[in-house]
């Protein structure tokens, strides 16, 4: 792991959680009879966290604590049970069961999105969602805000961090949000005002305004409810494109695809299904397919300057992931414009391979002879985050920089590692089809489930995540060229210091070494490796721990 170790002040912190959770485990099973009324619930959630406000500049350091593992629910909800807040134990999750919740209250947004919600029975509870899209991604008033009906599947009762109880959910599949007119709503919940034309043709309009809004979440949620209305096959596959542009627009590229009807739109698919499939592919990453959908589209609309454009860049992508040539000068100068310094560059995996090694588990080997400086690998991140170096975080005022402690593996990082959970978690939820090479990770003893979704719905576990980013992830600079002259000057400290994170799917086979063999550097999400060596076919790659220079062993 690459990563800036904490301080003993966090250390601390952790085992004092730790304890907490200790504590809190003796009263497992318990039903408590000291919850506090439903007035009282709502005046301290109100009075303690209040409307979600505009974030303020600053520095900040959040800690986010990893709950005890526990499996995501992998039952349908047809064959749960439904129980109320007052049939809740502390410390269990309820297999078997689901709740439905209203929200009471505004959200909150601090590691999780806060809200405070009552069941059938007009009893409350607080309720804890992690791993929720960022704000800037979708508002929390769209996850959780008064009136929004939530049903939680096997729900995690626990006792918080301030002594209340409450809900804790870190599975995105073990939330789900319930439509106005869904029949398991109860009568005196549902709207009291019925917009009179609810017709498919009404509703697409108001997805498409929503559209012009820039709500986009609102728009998906509209385009379904028009799709669920009596349409036409033709109304309804407009009503399926316009949709599939709300996808491209929330990152939901694999539904997006699904709603153009790729891969069998034909050739008389219209010019924005044509150009909405090959922006769903280029964004996968499917760079091959990318290029012969734009190639129809621009045979059939060769006036779209938009579509050769596209076409172009999808063409440079390919030649670099087929020839590892790319242009570093280039790569550089983006890295230091673009915040975050995010790439569009396509990955070439070089004369290497996955094998597995006599000790080691798997490795990376390669697959012919190579000279030294010859390049290996030029990935870019599966998943980055940016963490601003001094300089800039002083130049703009604010930074944010999370602690991510698991009291499980009594671990403790420092750096964007919480955010990168976040990230990883939301792309696979998102676009199921990019998740197996991450899931075939090492993620150590964990045993995860093996289901893979569970009422049309993905499911991605959270823990599963998290224990693969703490066995994979690498602490990265904005770019080496700066860091390693600092390091060979003894300016400053080595790359492991770097607070930015991320992971790169091929260079996470290449194991540790004292006597390496390859180099890795990075500029912005992309990582280059170079053989420091020759080396003949068949020779494992390897990384040194530290940096010699430094004199570390």
């Amino acid at each position: 792991m690459d990563a800036h170790g904490v301080s003993t002040e966090q250390w601390e912190r952790l085992k004092k959680f730790k304890q907490t959770l200790e504590e809190a485990k003796k009263r497992q099973g318990e039903r408590p009879n000291d919850r506090k009324p439903p007035e009282y619930a709502y005046m301290r959630f109100m009075m303690t966290f209040g409307p979600l406000g505009q974030e303020k500049p600053g520095h900040f350091i959040y800690t986010s604590f990893i709950a005890p593992a526990y499996l995501p629910c992998t039952t349908q909800v047809a064959d749960l049970k439904h129980i109320t807040i007052n049939e809740l134990r502390l410390e269990t999750h309820h297999r078997g069961t689901y709740i439905l919740l209203r929200c009471i209250t505004p959200p909150n947004r601090l590691t999780a999105i806060m809200v405070l919600a009552e069941d059938k029975n007009n009893e409350v509870v607080s309720l804890q969602m992690y791993q929720q899209e960022n704000e800037e991604t979708r508002p929390a008033i769209d996850i959780a805000n008064r009136g929004i009906v939530l049903l939680v599947k096997e729900p995690y009762y626990k006792t918080m961090s301030d002594g209340e109880y409450g809900l804790r959910v870190d599975h995105l599949s073990d939330i789900v949000h319930l439509r106005s007119d869904d029949v398991r709503i109860p009568l005196d919940w549902q709207p009291r005002l019925i917009e009179v034309d609810q017709s498919a043709e009404a509703l697409k309009l108001k997805g498409n305004l929503a559209m012009k809004e820039g709500k986009f979440w609102d728009s998906i949620s509209i385009y379904s409810d028009a799709l669920a209305q009596p349409t036409s096959a033709d109304e309804a596959d407009t009503i399926k494109r316009n949709r599939s542009l709300a996808f491209l627009r929330t990152k939901q590229f694999d539904v997006a695809l699904s709603d153009i009807g790729f891969p069998n739109f034909g050739e008389n698919a219209p010019e924005k299904a044509i150009f909405r499939a090959g922006e769903a592919l280029y964004n996968l990453r499917r760079f091959d397919e990318c290029c012969e959908v734009l190639a129809i589209l621009c045979r059939l609309y060769p006036l779209n300057a938009l579509a050769r454009a596209s076409s172009g860049r999808a063409q440079s992508r390919l030649r670099e992931q087929k020839t590892g040539e790319f242009n570093f000068k280039l790569l550089q100068a983006e890295a230091k414009k673009l915040r975050p310094p995010h790439l569009d560059h396509a990955t070439y995996i070089g004369p290497i391979e996955v094998r597995q090694t006599t000790s080691k588990g798997r490795g990376l080997f390669v697959t012919k002879s190579v000279k030294a400086g010859d390049l290996l690998l030029c990935e870019k991140a599966f998943a980055h985050c940016y963490a601003p170096e001094e300089s800039e975080a002083e130049k703009s005022g604010k930074s944010n920089i999370s602690i991510l402690m698991n009291t499980e593996t009594n671990t403790a990082f420092m750096g964007t590692q919480a955010d990168l959970l976040k990230s990883i978690v939301q792309k696979m939820y998102h676009n199921p089809s990019v998740a197996s090479p991450f899931t075939a990770l090492h993620h150590g003893d964990y045993k995860g489930v093996d289901t893979t979704t569970v009422d049309q719905m993905p499911i991605v576990d959270t823990f599963q995540v998290e224990r693969t980013i703490s066995f994979n992830s690498f602490g990265c600079p904005l770019s080496s060229m700066n860091s390693q002259a600092k390091v060979r000057d003894h300016k400053d400290e080595p790359e492991s210091a770097f607070h930015s994170t991320g992971i790169w799917i091929q260079a996470s086979y290449i194991n540790h070494s004292c006597t390496s063999n390859a180099r890795r550097s990075f500029i912005g999400d992309m990582m280059i490796v170079r053989a420091t060596r020759d080396l003949k076919k068949g020779t494992e790659l390897s990384f040194w721990y530290h940096c010699p220079s430094r004199g570390i062993p």
